[in-house]
């Protein structure tokens, strides 16, 4: 996380580094950091190719076993013709906002922060899939 954090820090516009910084010496929560950073990554819209260059080195260097069994499985839904009905009809299956994140992460066109930045983002699309969830 301080590696990504140091990428995407700009005084400018974000100091994201600074926040990091207080996050570290006085605790909070993850999800606030990670919604600060999602904010920073801004869709991917605002990195320069040095920061996707470096961002990607970042990914690369991190442990994939887990997305990988996540994507395998997601794929194998995908492509399933014939779905039984519990799972063809599972909310996070259903949900436009996760299809759609499951795709980004999934697929190798966008970089994972990024996909995971646009996710989080997307507070109507979120807000949507946890009224769908709660039912």
């Amino acid at each position: 996380r301080a590696q990504v954090v140091q990428v995407l820090h700009n005084e400018k516009t974000n100091n994201l580094g600074k926040y990091f910084a207080v996050h570290l010496r006085h605790g909070g929560s993850e999800s606030a950091m990670d919604l600060l950073m999602s904010h920073a990554i801004n869709g991917g819209k605002d990195l320069t190719s040095r920061q996707r260059e470096l961002l990607q080195h970042i990914e690369d260097g991190l442990p994939t076993e887990h997305l990988d069994d996540w994507c395998n499985t997601w794929s194998s839904l995908r492509e399933a013709e014939n779905l039984d009905s519990n799972t063809r009809n599972n909310v996070l299956i259903q949900s436009k906002v996760y299809r759609s994140y499951m795709d980004c992460m999934c697929g190798r066109d966008e970089l994972r922060l990024v996909c995971q930045g646009n996710f989080m983002q997307d507070f109507a699309g979120l807000k949507e899939l946890h009224d769908d969830l709660k039912r």
